[in-house]
C-alpha cells in the first residue's frame, strides 16, 4: 500500500522527459531553483527527526507548520510531517541533496512568489487534501512526502492526475538516488528550452485561481494500481 512506499524499492526505468524536467546534479542545487517561486520542503519528521531544528538554524523565516494540525490526523500529531519555506541558497538544499533520509523523507513543492500557503484553497490546504486520496474506489493514506514514489510512476501518470497532484503549486521536486533533483510540473512537455522557459513563465505569472476538486482526490492514472 502507499503507506508503506517508503520500504519499496524503486523501479530504476528511464523516466519520460515529456512529463518530467531531471537537472542533472551538481555541488549545490541553488541554480535549480527558480527565483521567481517561492519554494517548501515537506519532511516525514519522524524519519529525518532533525528538520524542524535546522528548518530554525538555517532559515530566517522558515514559516514551519505542522500538516496534521486541522487535519483529520491531527490526533497523530507528532507523528506529522513539517513544512517550511526554504531559500534558492540555503545549506540545507545540501542536507537534502547529501542525506539519504533527507532525500528519501522530503519533496519540494513550488508556489509563485508571495502566495499564501495559509488561505483556503492554498498549498497547506492541498496537501492537507493530499494525504488520503482515492484510488479504484479505495480511499488510502498517500505519504506523497516519500520520494521514492516519485521515481516510479512520476512518467506515466495523466495530465488530470499532474494536475491533481500540483494543485495549487507549479511544480513538484524530489532528489533520487543519483542525488539528482527532478521535477513534475504541468508545463513539463517535450518542448524546446526556450519553449519550457516560456511556458513555465506564463505558469509564475498567471492569475489562474487553484479550484480544487472534491475530496478525497480521486488518481485515476493505472500506475497507481500497483500500489494497492
Amino acid at each position: 500500500m502507499l503507506a508503506s512506499l517508503a520500504q519499496k524499492q524503486i523501479d530504476n526505468k528511464k523516466i519520460d522527459n515529456k512529463k518530467i524536467d531531471n537537472t542533472q546534479t551538481a555541488s549545490s542545487l541553488m541554480d535549480a531553483l527558480d527565483s521567481r517561486l517561492d519554494h517548501w520542503l515537506v519532511v516525514d519528521s519522524t524519519r529525518a527527526e532533525d528538520a524542524m531544528e535546522l528548518a530554525y538554524t538555517h532559515e530566517k523565516q522558515p514559516e514551519l507548520q505542522k500538516l496534521f494540525v486541522n487535519s483529520p490526523f491531527e490526533y497523530l500529531l507528532e507523528q506529522s510531517p513539517v513544512i517550511f519555506r526554504i531559500s534558492a541558497n540555503s545549506e540545507l538544499l545540501n542536507v537534502w541533496q547529501q542525506s539519504a533520509i533527507w532525500r528519501t523523507s522530503g519533496v519540494l513543492f513550488s508556489t509563485p512568489k508571495g502566495t499564501d500557503v495559509l488561505a483556503e484553497g492554498g498549498l497547506i490546504e492541498h496537501l492537507q487534501a493530499l494525504m488520503r486520496v482515492k484510488i479504484t474506489g479505495k480511499v488510502i493514506l498517500f505519504r506523497f512526502y516519500s520520494s521514492k514514489i516519485w521515481q516510479s510512476v512520476a512518467c506515466d501518470l495523466s495530465v488530470n492526475d499532474i494536475h491533481t497532484l500540483l494543485g495549487p503549486a507549479v511544480s513538484l521536486s524530489w532528489i533520487d538516488k543519483q542525488q539528482n533533483m527532478q521535477s513534475l510540473s504541468s508545463a513539463s512537455q517535450s518542448l524546446s528550452d526556450s519553449e519550457t522557459r516560456a511556458r513555465s513563465a506564463n505558469l509564475i505569472d498567471s492569475s489562474e485561481i487553484w479550484v480544487a476538486p472534491p475530496t478525497p482526490y480521486v488518481l485515476q492514472s493505472s500506475v497507481w494500481t500497483k500500489w494497492i
